[in-house]
């Protein structure tokens, strides 16, 4: 199966109900679910930033849920 590397705006999107491509993220990872997508990987790098970024722009405990 193939492998894609999922951004830090996917998982950002996907995080954040207010974002603008929160539908679309959470259709990218819908459809990673149920196989129709490359299985997503995500870096430690990416996961860093992505956390770092809701941490700041959300709140603590939405970066710990997340």
């Amino acid at each position: 199966m193939a492998v894609a590397v999922v951004d830090t705006g996917v998982l950002v999107g996907m995080a954040d109900a207010d974002d603008e491509y929160h539908d679309t993220a959470m259709e990218i990872v819908r459809r990673m679910d149920h196989g129709n997508l490359p299985t997503g990987r995500v870096t430690n790098y990416i996961a860093l930033e992505t956390l770092n970024w809701i941490h700041n722009r959300k709140r603590h405990q939405k970066a710990v849920e997340t």
